[in-house]
C-alpha cells in the first residue's frame, strides 16, 4: 500500500505538473486584474480559435447610431469601431483609448449632444463628435466601485452603472448624483440570499475577504508553484548523482553540492506541502465546482452568504449590477442583475420591481437586451437568443421558433455576445465563436484583425483549459473537474506519505 501510494504521488505529480503549473500561475494573474490590465498577448500563441474572424470572439456587442444615419459606432471587446453605410467601410475609431485590450472592452457607447460616451471595464470615457476629437477619461464619482457595468442617456441626463451602485448627471458640467437604489419589494425584510456558484467563485479566488483574501490565494499559487518545481527536481536530481557517481572519486565533491540541493528541495517540498495542505485541497476542492458539470447544481441553490465576507454586504445590489436599458414604451428601467432582472420608473425614487418572467439567462450574464416592438425584446446571452414577450411572460428561441427547454446546461449551441441593427433597422447577430450568424457586416480592418487578447483574458482561458480544445476536444470542458480531481489526489498522497515518515521518525 505505501509503494503504491508514493507511485500515485511520484506520477501523478510529476506527469501533470505541466497542468498545475500554468494553472496556479494564471489563478494568480487572474486575481489582479486591475494591475495587469495594460497588458496585451499576441492570439499568435493562442489556437487558431481565437483569431478574429467574421467578428468572432465578442468584438462586436452592440450599435450606436450617428446623428445623421449615415452609420454607426460599433464597440465590443475590441473597442470600438466607425461603420460607414454608404462605402460600406470598417474604419477604427479607438484613438485616445488605451492600448490594454482590458481598457478598451467597452460595453456600451451612447450620444449625449454633441459627445460620445462609451463605458469600459474600468474607466468611462468620452469624446467630441467634432472631426479630430479623441477618447478620453471622465471623472469618476467619487468613491464609487471601480468596475463599471454600463450607461445610458435620457434626454441631457447621463445615467452611469458601476457594479454596486448607480450615478446620474443631470447635464454636461453637472457633478455626479448618487442613486439609492432601494431593496427590490419582494426582498423587503427577507434576508439576503447569494448562489452557491458565486459563494464557491468568491471563496476559491479570496474576494469573499478582500485583497487580504486574494493575497492568501496568491499564497497559496505559489505554494503550489513551489511543490511542482521541488517536486521535478526530487525526481531527477538523484538520476543526476548516479550519474556522477560513475565518474568516480573526481566528481565526489560535485555529488555533495548536489545531495545537497537533492536535501534543500525534499525538506521545502515537505515543509510547504503539509502547512498549506489544508488550503490547497479547498482551492482544488472549491475550483471543480466553478466548471461544468459540478456547477450546474451550485448556479440553481442560493443560501445566506457567509458572515463577515463580502456578500454579507448589507446593500441587497453590491457587486450584483451587469446592465441598464430603458424601456421607452413602459416609461421605465430595466435593470439587469445577478439576482435577475426588474423594472424602474424613470423618476429613479421608487422600489425596484422584479420581473419573474424571462428567458434562460447564461450565469455570465446577458450580452443582448433590445427592444422588438412596444412589447417584444431581443434577450441574448451564451444560453441563446430568445424573443422575449413583455406582456405575457412568454419567450421563444429566435432561430427556432421553439419555447426555450427548461433545466440542462446553462449553454446553448448559439453562444451569443452582441446584436446591432443595419441601415434598414434590421437584426444582425454575433456569435463567440462563428461571428456574424445573421446578417452581414462589411470586411473587419486590418487592426481589428490582428487584435490581441488582453493579458487577463488568456489567464483566464488557459486557467480554465479552454484553450487546450485543440488537444482535449469535448473534454476540454471538463479539464477543471478532472485537473482538480488530480490535484487533489497528488496533495492528499503526498501528505499521506510526509505523515508515515514523520510518525516513523518520532518513533525512532
Amino acid at each position: 500500500m505505501r509503494n503504491r501510494t508514493r507511485k500515485w504521488h511520484k506520477w501523478l505529480g510529476l506527469i501533470f505538473s505541466v497542468i498545475f503549473l500554468p494553472t496556479a500561475v494564471s489563478g494568480i494573474l487572474l486575481n489582479h486584474r486591475h494591475l495587469i490590465a495594460p497588458l496585451n498577448v499576441s492570439r499568435a500563441w493562442m489556437p487558431r480559435a481565437y483569431r478574429i474572424h467574421n467578428y468572432n470572439n465578442g468584438v462586436i456587442r452592440g450599435e450606436c447610431v450617428l446623428p445623421d444615419s449615415s452609420g454607426q459606432i460599433l464597440y465590443g471587446s475590441g473597442g470600438c469601431y466607425l461603420h460607414h453605410f454608404q462605402n460600406r467601410e470598417v474604419i477604427s475609431f479607438n484613438q485616445g483609448l488605451p492600448k490594454g485590450l482590458d481598457f478598451r472592452r467597452i460595453s456600451r457607447v451612447v450620444r449625449r449632444a454633441n459627445v460620445w460616451y462609451a463605458v469600459g471595464t474600468f474607466q468611462l470615457y468620452a469624446r467630441p463628435m467634432q472631426a479630430g476629437g479623441e477618447w478620453y477619461a471622465v471623472s469618476l464619482p467619487k468613491g464609487a466601485d471601480f468596475r463599471m457595468a454600463d450607461i445610458a442617456v435620457r434626454g441631457d441626463s447621463l445615467l452611469l452603472l458601476t457594479q454596486s451602485e448607480l450615478y446620474l448627471q443631470s447635464r454636461p458640467d453637472a457633478p455626479w448624483q448618487r442613486i439609492e437604489l432601494q431593496t427590490p419589494t419582494d426582498k423587503v425584510g427577507q434576508p439576503k440570499k447569494v448562489t452557491l456558484f458565486s459563494m464557491f467563485w468568491q471563496l476559491h479566488s479570496g474576494e469573499a475577504f478582500g485583497l487580504p483574501g486574494r493575497l492568501i490565494v496568491d499564497l497559496i499559487g505559489v505554494c503550489i508553484i513551489m511543490l511542482c518545481l521541488t517536486g521535478i527536481a526530487y525526481f531527477i536530481l538523484p538520476h543526476y548523482i548516479r550519474r556522477l557517481k560513475r565518474r568516480g572519486i573526481a566528481a565526489k565533491g560535485h555529488i555533495k553540492r548536489v545531495s545537497a540541493h537533492l536535501h534543500w528541495h525534499l525538506g521545502h517540498h515537505n515543509r510547504i506541502g503539509s502547512v498549506t495542505i489544508g488550503l490547497t485541497l479547498f482551492i482544488a476542492l472549491s475550483g471543480m465546482f466553478l466548471r461544468p458539470p459540478l456547477m450546474i447544481p451550485l448556479v440553481m441553490t442560493r443560501v445566506s452568504p457567509i458572515p463577515f465576507t463580502a456578500q454579507s454586504h448589507p446593500d441587497y445590489w453590491h457587486r450584483s449590477l451587469r446592465l441598464l436599458t430603458e424601456d421607452v414604451h413602459r416609461g421605465e428601467w430595466i435593470i439587469g442583475s445577478t439576482n435577475g432582472f426588474f423594472s424602474l420608473p424613470w423618476g429613479l425614487n421608487a422600489a425596484p420591481q422584479r420581473i419573474t418572467s424571462m428567458p434562460p439567462i447564461s450565469p455570465m450574464g446577458a450580452n443582448v437586451l433590445r427592444p422588438v416592438d412596444e412589447n417584444v425584446w431581443l434577450v441574448g446571452s451564451f444560453s441563446g437568443l430568445f424573443l422575449w414577450d413583455r406582456t405575457s411572460g412568454k419567450s421563444v428561441d429566435y432561430f427556432t421558433g421553439k419555447q426555450p427547454r427548461t433545466g440542462g446546461r446553462p449553454i446553448s449551441n448559439h453562444l451569443i455576445t452582441g446584436s446591432t441593427l443595419n441601415e434598414h433597422g434590421e437584426i444582425q447577430v454575433t456569435d463567440y465563436t462563428l461571428g456574424v450568424v445573421k446578417g452581414q457586416l462589411p470586411p473587419m480592418p486590418e487592426e481589428l484583425k490582428e487584435c490581441d487578447i488582453s493579458l487577463w483574458g488568456f489567464a483566464l482561458e488557459l486557467h480554465v483549459g479552454r484553450c487546450y480544445d485543440p488537444l482535449l476536444g469535448p473534454l476540454s470542458a471538463l479539464y477543471v473537474f478532472f485537473s482538480g480531481i488530480l490535484l487533489f489526489v497528488t496533495l492528499l498522497t503526498g501528505y499521506l506519505i510526509y505523515r508515515r515518515l514523520h510518525r516513523h521518525k518520532r518513533k525512532r
